[in-house]
């Protein structure tokens, strides 16, 4: 049990560490796969809510008259 909070008390640290040097020392992050991921995502989402909502015939029906 020790040995696991003794780890996870690193990991932090080393989080720390980094959103410190990135933040205030000017350095670069790498963003990862989990955030490039959800980014893509929700790009793909606005283009398609986007595309769909142009060509939705109930929406601008009006041009149509």
């Amino acid at each position: 049990m020790k040995k696991k909070l003794k780890e996870l008390n690193e990991k932090i640290q080393k989080e720390q560490r980094g959103i410190y040097n990135v933040s205030f020392n000017e350095k670069q992050s790498t963003p990862t796969n989990a955030d490039l991921e959800a980014i893509e995502n929700a790009v793909i989402d606005y283009i398609v809510h986007y595309i769909k909502g142009w060509h939705n015939v109930k929406k601008i029906k009006y041009y149509f008259l």
